[in-house]
């Protein structure tokens, strides 16, 4: 997502020991920042606050049930479906 800052964050769930945990990481100019852990009730606030901001899918999509986002990672490449309403 995009800050209210205009600085690009990725919030994420994250198995560490034996639960899962929600942490933050934001893009700087030298980089990703280190993965912060972040409350769970701020961490659900965020995702709400920005479901509502994300803008339509384009009108000539076919299949939109199909959509997805792709990161390239050390190990390959992850597939992160979109969901459509």
């Amino acid at each position: 997502m995009i800050t209210a800052d205009n600085v690009p964050s990725v919030y994420w769930l994250g198995f560490e020991g034996d639960t899962y945990r929600q942490f933050v990481s934001t893009l700087g100019p030298e980089g990703w920042s280190e993965k912060e852990l972040v409350d769970r009730e701020a961490f659900k606030a965020s995702l709400r606050k920005e479901m509502t901001s994300l803008p339509a899918l384009p009108e000539g999509l076919q299949a939109a049930q199909q959509a997805s986002i792709h990161i390239r990672s050390k190990t390959g490449l992850q597939s992160i479906p979109l969901k459509t309403h």
